[in-house]
């Protein structure tokens, strides 16, 4: 089947804030189905083509929901997306915080939910769409993106300086750090942690330390794809391999070597039988 992927890195500006654009396009009718585990990026689609379904617990409602462009907030759980084989979009993955700043509203309203960028956005966003879509190719997109984007970052609120370092300590120690720990560092209580992480980050700590401990588990065993998943479990903080299977279950839907099996060899998608 005809397609493409394109990747760029933003603007050095937005590099604590957003990981990465990609440009997709596909063709040929083939229905594609992926799955989507839980994640600590905030994906941002910018639809040029047909909508994706998406069925899981990010769509309110029994069943498949249609969605065109739209931002898939922070959840601890996964989603099933569905393309008829007609793709063409574009895709920014924001940081927690970057998400928070750009996207300009208390994560916590979209956590675990998929918000319609128009609804998010109105206008502006149905303009941005046209400017992209009317530009010659993918990398005067990347360049008009980078500029909406940084123009939305200047005129940003800024996070709360005490979510900023703890998510800073989440994120370097793997989600190893005890959510008890990280309150006494910033002299918080466990509960305004809690509140405070789901007001600008979508999720309380504990959680977003389980999906970082799930994200650096995947890596490894793409990195290493000989290891144990025991020898797995131990380097990446949990208490075994049961522990490790159980979270695996929770938060993509599947054990650890179906997750594995059925991961692209980028680890960029995980492709669901048809």
């Amino acid at each position: 089947m005809p397609w493409e992927l394109v990747r760029r890195i933003p603007h050095p500006a937005l590099r604590p804030y957003v990981a990465e654009y990609q440009g997709y396009r596909e063709s040929g009718g083939q229905s594609i189905v992926r799955r989507e585990p839980a994640t600590s990026e905030i994906p941002l689609i910018l639809n040029f083509g047909e909508p994706f379904t998406i069925d899981g617990s990010y769509a309110a409602g029994g069943g498949p929901q249609p969605f065109h462009s739209f931002v898939a907030g922070m959840g601890d759980s996964f989603a099933v997306v569905g393309s008829a084989g007609s793709a063409y979009c574009m895709q920014a993955n924001f940081s927690p915080l970057g998400a928070y700043r750009i996207l300009r509203l208390p994560m916590h309203e979209i956590a675990a939910k998929v918000a319609d960028l128009e609804l998010l956005w109105g206008r502006s966003a149905q303009r941005l769409l046209d400017r992209l879509y009317a530009a010659p190719g993918w990398e005067p997109r990347f360049e008009l993106l980078d500029r909406f984007l940084l123009d939305r970052l200047a005129r940003a609120r800024p996070a709360a300086p005490e979510v900023e370092a703890a998510w800073e300590r989440l994120r370097t120690s793997h989600g190893a750090l005890p959510v008890d720990e990280l309150a006494r560092e910033l002299g918080w209580s466990r509960r305004h942690l809690a509140r405070r992480f789901q007001q600008q980050l979508g999720q309380p700590p504990k959680t977003v330390a389980r999906i970082l401990r799930f994200e650096r588990a995947r890596r490894r065993a793409l990195d290493r794809p000989r290891a144990a998943w025991s020898e797995i479990a131990l380097d990446c903080g949990y208490s075994d391999q049961a522990h490790l299977i159980r979270e695996f279950r929770s938060l993509s839907g599947l054990t650890p070597p179906e997750l594995d099996r059925r991961t692209d060899s980028d680890g960029g998608g995980v492709l669901e039988p048809l």
